[in-house]
């Protein structure tokens, strides 16, 4: 197949975010972001960079302008200098009171202008730690668009022959943690938007209010997904408002939202939404990403929360205030101890998650896909820091893990990935730790000496959370 202009383009510049954005990431406050807004505004009274208003087909968004940084040496070409900035745009009406633990519903209509200057606060996280801003009202996605110039005024380019392309970023944080205040925008819009790319950032249920399930058709589970899917569907009907090709669609996820990613790509609710996919270090296929762990997590959370009246746990759940609710998730363990680790996430309820998924896969629409993982982002699951509570599967003392050797990753893979070989035969299991083994260490070119515990540690990390069990 041959490679589209649209697709190197966007290729070069997940190439360069590498460069720019995980090893630089930007974290942005709430309180921080409020200052830099109003600084924007103090810029608009001057005409500088004024707000934007947009009409969508729920009402009148106003978001604001930004100038993009120059092009350095090293980067390609920039091809737009300003970007439009819009923040906590609704894309389902917010998942609360009756509609807590429910489906999605899309946006209702409003009056008059919604501001979109502002980002949304994160969902409801597993630890409050994890996020600076929560709410349960948090079904808001954020939109970057390029801003085209001409000789008298700044105008967004609408025109039907210059459609930006699309790419939807979802967040990662093993489905308890994240939110979009974890990007921020400027490194996005110097990087993408620049280049000529509508980014859009969404956001989706974790934990509990996002993967509860008691396994019946009732509560059958997957309600993130199932936002991720609201979210697609009002892209799909608004974006060309923005200037976008709705038939022009990546999405690209990392960890967490990378295994949704996979999994968005084979469901019948999704897998039409979008044309290509980047999958970075997480799929389907990932035994932390989707199993039944979450209907024993469901069951300890009821307890927790004291909602275990048989016949009123749903109205219990219903009418718990959030933060008694978050006090009684974070009293139960934050990982199980084995490579199925998260305590909620997607699960196989034989709808949104085919049961059949070799089918699934033969059936969907194939897409360009890119698939590849980020080698150093799990390295927390592998070392004991004190007073840790995520490293996992013998993890490395902080004293000794730089004596972790070839001998030692074998030992791993041959004895403590073998005890989670579900059901797979012994010879079975035996089997597939000769191929882990050959990959991760015999297949590599490079010549590694026995003294290299960084590279034997990254191998390490990388077959505890790549490596798949089905």
């Amino acid at each position: 197949m041959a490679i589209t202009l649209f697709w190197t383009s966007l290729l070069f510049s997940f190439l360069l975010f590498f460069t720019f954005i995980l090893t630089k990431p930007t974290f942005i406050k709430k309180d921080d972001f409020e200052e830099n807004v109003e600084e924007q505004v103090n810029e608009d009274e001057n005409n500088d960079f004024p707000r934007v208003d947009i009409q969508t087909k729920n009402g009148q968004l106003r978001g604001f302008r930004i100038q993009l940084e120059p092009p350095s040496l090293l980067s390609q070409h920039t091809k737009y200098r300003l970007a439009d900035i819009f923040l906590g745009i609704p894309f389902a009406q917010p998942p609360i009171e009756k509609l807590r633990l429910e489906k999605p519903l899309p946006p209702k209509n409003w009056n008059g202008t919604l501001d979109a200057t502002t980002i949304p606060p994160a969902c409801v996280p597993q630890h409050i730690l994890a996020a600076p801003d929560y709410s349960e009202d948090c079904l808001y996605l954020n939109l970057f668009r390029p801003t085209i110039e001409n000789k008298k005024r700044t105008i967004p380019n609408t025109s039907e022959q210059h459609k930006f392309p699309i790419l939807v970023f979802i967040h990662g944080g093993g489905f308890c943690v994240g939110g979009t205040f974890l990007e921020g925008y400027n490194n996005i819009a110097n990087n993408f938007v620049s280049q000529g790319i509508i980014v859009i950032t969404i956001q989706y249920r974790l934990n509990f209010l996002g993967f509860f399930s008691d396994g019946t058709t009732k509560n059958p589970g997957n309600l993130g997904l199932w936002d991720q899917h609201q979210a697609l569907v009002w892209i799909r009907q608004n974006v060309a408002t923005f200037g976008g090709d709705p038939n022009r669609v990546t999405v690209w996820g990392q960890s967490a939202g990378s295994a949704s990613t996979s999994i968005l790509s084979i469901s019948k609710y999704t897998r039409d939404l979008f044309h290509q996919s980047i999958q970075q270090s997480g799929s389907l296929f990932s035994p932390w990403a989707l199993n039944e762990g979450v209907l024993e997590s469901s069951k300890k959370t009821l307890k927790s929360v004291g909602c275990q009246a048989k016949g009123a746990e749903e109205e219990c759940l219903k009418q718990i205030d959030v933060e008694d609710l978050v006090e009684g998730i974070q009293k139960l363990e934050m990982v199980r101890n084995n490579f199925a680790m998260n305590v909620y996430n997607p699960r196989f309820d034989n709808d949104f998650v085919p049961r059949d998924i070799k089918t699934a896969l033969e059936t969907a629409p194939k897409k360009p896909t890119m698939i590849g993982f980020t080698s150093h982002e799990s390295m927390f699951l592998s070392i004991q820091y004190p007073s840790s509570v995520f490293a996992l599967n013998s993890p490395l003392s902080i004293i000794n893990f730089t004596q972790f050797d070839r001998s030692k990753l074998i030992n791993f893979i041959h004895n403590y990935m073998h005890r989670e070989r579900g059901k797979a035969t012994e010879e079975e299991a035996e089997q597939i730790a000769n191929e882990l083994e050959s990959f991760y260490l015999e297949y590599q070119k490079k010549n590694i000496g026995k003294e290299d515990w960084r590279y034997f540690l990254e191998q390490y990390t990388m077959v505890k959370l790549t490596a798949t069990e089905r």
